[in-house]
């Protein structure tokens, strides 16, 4: 068995508290920016963007952990902004909190970057070409959809150390048709040793050109666990942390062939980010949602239903309430 310690990034998550921003008259409000400082030490504890639903989640024992302690003070204040808007609340971090700016949200057309983080090693041949496919179908759903949104697609495609690229990034466009045509040239090779440079991929999808205020999603597609034993390398423990402070919300998608470990890894990154851990096998969905731990119903492992629907259910929930199963996470 590997040692957790060397294979995997260990975030603490427990005593997770939830930072809820809403408006003057009590609508979530997100993309706030959201700072928990402790008062005993000065020192900032956290900071991040609210998502959609206007929560952000603090994780207590991995903000002490930063710190080099165990436990934080009780000291603390949550200073929240977003545009002229300012508002404070001292607090314990026993309990969720729920912060008020002092404006009424108000309506503007949504932005929407969305990211495609995608392991091209060798292994993932078929994955891509379905990915290619995906792209299209998803793009004609999300235009069919009754609701304006400004949408633009960026791309990270990682594969490892020796191989003609580490990660090659594709910029923010709003030019879908360019983009998928650039996605069309995209290849499969290289690899080889099984863990790939997923540490990387992480790292550059949180430095993109985010725009302040979108919606922010992205999907980390691979078959492979990341490279820990790399010198210099960013742990995704740390960009995950880093993509939730900017509101990006990473959607994990496990393809053909992950390892146990693998999936650890993935399912770490999509719960630091609010994400979902999905899977896309070309055999029994059943037997694929067992392999990957996963419980309850499963309902498709298309991935076209599976990439448009995390994409549709951002612009629907945007500024609302949290719908049941989110305000469960775990």
């Amino acid at each position: 068995k590997p040692n957790l310690a060397q294979s995997c990034d260990l975030v603490d998550v427990r005593d997770r508290r939830w930072l809820k921003v809403v408006d003057s008259s009590g609508k979530p409000v997100p993309a706030a920016l959201v700072q928990v400082v402790d008062l005993e030490h000065d020192k900032l504890l956290w900071a991040g963007t609210t998502y959609g639903d206007g929560r952000l989640p603090f994780y207590s024992r991995a903000a002490a952990a930063r710190l080099g302690a165990t436990q934080l003070s009780e000291r603390l204040v949550v200073q929240v902004a977003q545009g002229e808007a300012r508002a404070r609340a001292d607090w314990t971090g026993a309990a969720d909190l729920v912060v008020a700016l002092p404006t009424e949200r108000g309506s503007s057309r949504l932005a929407l970057d969305v990211v495609f983080a995608i392991d091209t090693t060798g292994s993932m041949g078929d994955e891509i070409q379905r990915i290619k496919e995906t792209l299209a179908a998803v793009t004609r759903k999300l235009v069919g959809l009754d609701q304006e949104f400004d949408l633009r697609y960026g791309a990270v495609l990682f594969r490892d150390l020796g191989d003609l690229y580490v990660t090659s990034t594709h910029p923010f466009t709003s030019d879908l048709e360019a983009f998928g045509k650039a996605l069309q040239q995209v290849g499969a090779a290289g690899g080889g040793d099984g863990p790939e440079s997923v540490n990387q991929a992480l790292a550059e999808l949180t430095r993109l050109d985010w725009r302040e205020g979108a919606a922010k999603v992205a999907f980390l597609i691979g078959d492979a666990p990341p490279h820990m034993d790399y010198e210099g390398d960013v742990p995704y423990g740390q960009s995950a942390l880093a993509a939730l402070a900017q509101g990006i919300r990473i959607h994990s998608v496990a393809a053909s062939g992950l390892d146990g470990l693998g999936t650890l890894v993935f399912r770490q990154v999509a719960q630091l980010t609010r994400g979902k851990f999905i899977f896309i096998e070309y055999g029994s969905t059943a037997a694929s949602a067992e392999r990957h731990g996963v419980t309850g119903s499963v309902s498709s492992n298309n991935l076209d239903d599976i990439i448009f629907a995390q994409i549709r259910d951002e612009i629907a929930h945007w500024g609302r309430e949290a719908p049941p199963a989110m305000v469960s996470e775990k």
